[in-house]
């Protein structure tokens, strides 16, 4: 069933896509308001006081945002040619995936994080073979750092950019200097106006206590949770060993764009161990490589009965997780 409808006509899986987004999201309006506040996030404070006491508009506003990056994951992977084009499966994997936990469905600084990390990725596969690459290099650290303001921990991602360069072969010094230049911009900005208000000081000393205070922390989560998660990273890994058997035949941009999400994944899965909280929301960065890796890897299966499980399977762990 789910392989013909991911195989069909596009209009149709659109709006397969979207009465299976809005079913789920509809307990989410009936949810009691949360507020969610990480450290040394200033554009998610601003955002959350512009949404505060409107809790409906919040939900609105993330599904919304929810759908747009969905698609827009979508096409980032047609257009570099890592999926088909007519196909509406990594959407659907990815909304299933960032509306799991109950807590999912609300305004949370990954939802908007995210959405700028997936336009990073796009710029950066958009840079192998480009000769004048100055302009997208600014713009992929840039927009970097300003998720970083909503999601700090996001901050780290400009080594996957500086490791990404080294895979598309971006040696150059001028690109290295512009997007150190790129990541700062932002900062510059945001500590100009702690200075002019004076609290310079004050925000200086959180920044600092955070790096304090930075360690390993091994999260725990509930015996349900951590089945769904290790059936997950099963399949995870079930496709990227697939992608990896059959790498050797493809092109070469296709193989540097697949060692770039993998870079993705290894830093993600780095980097949640210096998380210090958000645990739950910190799993969302792992959905953007896993909607690719996963989608692709069921599309190609050729036996009808073994897609279906694997439909299932994954289906069925969002269902359950959701329903919990």
């Amino acid at each position: 069933m789910f392989t013909r409808i991911f195989k069909s006509d596009y209009l149709f899986q659109l709006i397969f896509f979207l009465i299976i987004s809005v079913l789920i999201w509809i307990r989410a309006f009936n949810a009691v308001e949360v507020n969610y506040s990480p450290v040394n996030a200033p554009l998610f404070d601003i955002f959350q006081y512009m949404l505060k006491g409107m809790p409906y508009v919040k939900i609105l506003i993330s599904f919304i945002l929810l759908i747009f990056q969905a698609l827009i994951l979508k096409n980032l992977l047609s257009s570099h040619d890592l999926m088909p084009k007519n196909s509406l499966l990594p959407s659907l994997v990815y909304v299933l995936l960032m509306s799991s936990f109950s807590s999912y469905q609300n305004f949370h600084p990954l939802l908007i994080g995210n959405l700028f990390i997936i336009i990073v990725l796009h710029i950066l596969l958009s840079l192998y073979n480009n000769v004048e690459n100055y302009e997208k290099v600014f713009n992929a650290t840039f927009l970097a750092a300003i998720a970083s303001l909503f999601y700090f921990p996001f901050i780290l991602f400009i080594l996957f950019i500086w490791f990404s360069f080294l895979v598309l072969s971006l040696l150059k010094w001028r690109e290295w200097l512009i997007s150190m230049i790129g990541f700062m911009t932002p900062y510059i900005l945001v500590f100009s106006y702690y200075f002019m208000t004076d609290v310079l000081k004050t925000k200086l000393l959180q920044y600092q206590l955070y790096f304090i205070h930075l360690k390993i922390h091994f999260p725990h989560f509930a015996l349900n949770t951590s089945i769904i998660l290790g059936v997950l990273g099963i399949l995870l890994l079930i496709s990227i060993f697939k992608i990896l058997s059959t790498i050797s035949e493809k092109q070469i941009y296709y193989r540097k764009y697949i060692i770039v999400l993998l870079l993705f994944l290894l830093l993600t899965f780095i980097s949640f161990f210096f998380v210090q909280d958000f645990f739950i929301f910190h799993i969302c960065l792992f959905f953007i490589p896993f909607s690719f890796f996963f989608s692709n890897y069921v599309l190609q299966i050729n036996r009808l009965i073994i897609a279906e499980i694997i439909y299932f399977l994954f289906f069925g762990c969002c269902l359950y997780n959701f329903l919990s």
